[in-house]
């Protein structure tokens, strides 16, 4: 083949990328919307206004439980969410007697499931622990269980980011001193292999 002919064939495999790309653009995408997802969120902030705090927690766990990987409507637009984090959201700004009937009602199947996760030292149960229960202290323990593993197999970025999590519903713990150690870890190793520069505490 001449050096112009495959030239001419390579642009034209390009020029056929761009047209593939450019058609995949504008595709209409489905996403998991179960209204049953919105009317959970919707009872959460109902049971809030209400002052009724084991309705409130009861709803966040249904999220937690049966929606996790779906989309809800959210605010007087529609927009749509997802709907764990926003449920996460609601939980971290709740009332703190939300938060107290929430580890009451959950906290004991939290740290079951925790401590089934930590003796089977399977990392998938311990990613479902944070999934259904991040909200409690077993799932705050789960989370620094989740970045020592991470530290220990060398994955920084995954433990740094697994830390920064720690911020929205436990900011207490996420400034302690041995939670400050591994973040200021993590972020250390994760820069020296090309992440970003330690910053808002981690140095």
């Amino acid at each position: 083949m001449s050096r112009s002919v495959a030239v001419l064939s390579t642009i034209l495999l390009a020029a056929a990328a761009v047209r593939a790309q450019e058609e995949e653009v504008g595709k209409p995408f489905w996403v998991s919307t179960p209204p049953g997802a919105t009317a959970a969120l919707q009872d959460v902030t109902t049971s809030i206004a209400a002052q009724d705090w084991n309705g409130a927690a009861k709803s966040l766990q249904t999220v937690f439980d049966r929606f996790p990987d779906a989309f809800a409507k959210s605010g007087r637009i529609g927009a749509y969410v997802g709907a764990r984090h926003r449920a996460l959201q609601l939980l971290a700004a709740a009332p703190q007697d939300v938060r107290d009937e929430y580890e009451r009602l959950f906290g004991a199947p939290a740290r079951q499931a925790l401590f089934d996760a930590l003796r089977g030292g399977e990392r998938d149960a311990l990613l479902q622990v944070v999934r259904r229960y991040e909200g409690t202290a077993a799932g705050l323990d789960a989370v620094l269980a989740l970045a020592d593993h991470a530290l220990m197999r060398g994955r920084p970025a995954e433990a740094r980011l697994l830390l920064a999590r720690l911020s929205l519903l436990h900011p207490t713990r996420f400034s302690e001193p041995a939670v400050a150690r591994r973040r200021a870890l993590a972020a250390a190793r994760d820069h020296a292999e090309g992440g970003p520069a330690p910053g808002g505490g981690e140095a």
